[in-house]
């Protein structure tokens, strides 16, 4: 092809017809650009074709994440409801005497479950990418659900953490704790009787009783922030199914 187009040039030199060189001369660039911006296109086909398999890899992935988060979710619940229930038992009655002293401590130990988002994939996306291969509103869940609800998770996780500690200072430096922690081998001074007394007094006291009302509190206000995140994280999980199936 390229012999051919200089077989025509020196021929319409040689015939001394500039005019038509220069028409031929400008005809061959057009055809030039018109092959470069097909050359540019397909190649700019092929770069689409990449990131949108790409971000639909990406969405297969999320869905796994996902799918950890409610697991985590349901675990995180059963958890907070096993630790209500373990201080309805104490506020529920005045007395404690058909309670056993390891039951008492195991009763009013305070608790903390840490359970994260899973979002190593939404971390490694390219957003701009990402973005330009998916449907918007699914684009807005998906951001809203690692950004927004992701940040509110935590600070309901932080504040349960901040609070257990205080309440683990409370009751475990209560001396009737001690036998629950160290060798039996080094007794202390106070014998069982002394010990489980101090603990039912210290369980009795406004301050107990107000540790263990705050305890079943939070952690029932979690439980439902809980619940809605494993909604959101089951909706956006279908979701993202649903769109992958039309896709195919």
């Amino acid at each position: 092809m390229i012999k051919l187009f200089r077989r025509i040039r020196q021929k319409l030199l040689s015939e001394n017809k500039l005019s038509q060189y220069i028409i031929y001369a400008i005809g061959e660039i057009i055809l030039v650009v018109i092959g470069i911006l097909i050359a540019l296109q397909i190649n700019n086909w092929n770069v689409d074709r990449i990131e949108r398999e790409t971000a639909y890899e990406y969405l297969q992935s999320l869905t796994a994440d996902l799918k950890l988060d409610e697991i985590n979710f349901n675990d995180y619940n059963n958890f907070l409801e096993e630790h209500q229930n373990r201080k309805r038992v104490l506020l529920e009655r005045l007395k404690y005497d058909d309670l056993s002293t390891d039951s008492l401590v195991t009763l009013i130990q305070p608790f903390l479950l840490n359970k994260k988002i899973v979002d190593e994939t939404f971390h490694k996306l390219n957003i701009e990418k990402f973005s330009k291969h998916i449907d918007e509103d699914l684009f807005f869940k998906i951001n809203k659900y690692y950004t927004t609800t992701s940040i509110r998770y935590l600070s309901f996780v932080s504040w349960d953490e901040e609070y257990t500690l205080k309440e683990s200072e409370f009751w475990y430096y209560n001396p009737s704790f001690e036998t629950t922690y160290l060798d039996e081998k080094f007794p202390f001074i106070q014998n069982d009787a002394e010990q489980r007394k101090m603990l039912i007094d210290q369980i009795s006291s406004v301050k107990g009783r107000n540790m263990l009302r705050i305890y079943l509190f939070r952690k029932k206000r979690i439980q439902k922030f809980v619940n809605d995140f494993k909604a959101e994280a089951n909706s956006l999980h279908n979701e993202i199914d649903a769109y992958l199936v039309s896709k195919r």
